[in-house]
């Protein structure tokens, strides 16, 4: 699919969901939000557990519908588009999430899985399959089509997961966490192969994390989340280097804590 730089590929305008906790209580888990991602941009979402913004990722995958606003894809309200026209955008927005064994069909080969992510590819799929296989790393990537995932480790799991969302060539991928589940070993190999994926695909992504760190490394513009609602965003050397919300200087400020000897962590 093609856009001009100045479409967001997509964007939740005004988007709020508010949901019931088991005393019948309402949660307003976000409050409206409006947050876009441009073609070969990186937006990360930035906040603590409970901040909404898991709550926004899916909505942003439609696994959720929000209560208000909408979600645009390549400047078309998704709500409107009809049943064809959903699955097309659908494969264009892709998710990456933070326990691949929980997203990965344990009953399905990894020459399956792909198999059924490149559902729309015309080519061979084997070949398409091994392609992926050799994008995110996994090599002798052959050796790799019979396995399962519970065969693999952690961290060739969730490189499985990055080849499945590519092999729909999508144009965002949505990745929720996905580096939480890693061992510190892997985190920077996995960060980084996200990061060349973008400039060797042009591939967006929209990072749904706790550790603004990352954001530091990764991310073009950064918004921070609390209680449901964006508290603050921009470029993110702007936001990370002059934080203006107090709770965009409380996260900066814990990062610094860690990394400060003195204090024995």
């Amino acid at each position: 699919m093609q856009t001009d730089q100045a479409t967001p590929i997509l964007s939740m305008e005004g988007v709020s969901k508010t949901f019931t906790n088991l005393a019948g209580h309402p949660v307003h888990a976000l409050k409206p939000t409006t947050i876009s991602v441009r073609p070969g941009e990186i937006v990360a979402v930035v906040g603590e557990s409970g901040s909404g913004k898991s709550t926004l990722a899916r909505v942003a995958l439609g696994l959720i519908e929000p209560d208000q606003g909408r979600v645009m894809v390549y400047g078309k309200d998704r709500a409107t588009l009809s049943a064809e026209d959903r699955k097309k955008y659908r494969a264009a927005i892709q998710p990456v999430f933070q326990d691949p064994g929980t997203s990965l069909n344990p009953r399905r080969s990894i020459k399956g899985l792909l198999a059924q992510a490149s559902w729309g590819y015309k080519g061979d799929k084997r070949e398409h399959a091994l392609d992926m296989l050799r994008r995110v790393g996994l090599r002798p990537e052959a050796e790799y089509l019979d396995r399962y995932p519970h065969q693999l480790s952690g961290g060739q799991r969730q490189r499985l997961a990055i080849a499945r969302a590519l092999a729909m060539e999508p144009s965002v991928i949505i990745a929720d966490e996905p580096l939480s589940g890693a061992d510190v070993s892997i985190r920077g190999q996995i960060l980084n192969l996200l990061l060349d994926i973008a400039q060797a695909r042009g591939v967006s992504y929209l990072m749904i994390t706790h550790d603004i760190s990352i954001a530091r490394y990764f991310a073009d513009r950064v918004a921070v989340m609390k209680d449901g609602a964006v508290v603050e965003e921009g470029e993110a050397e702007s936001v990370i280097e002059n934080p203006q919300h107090p709770y965009t200087q409380k996260l900066i400020g814990s990062v610094m804590r860690i990394k400060t000897p003195e204090t024995g962590a």
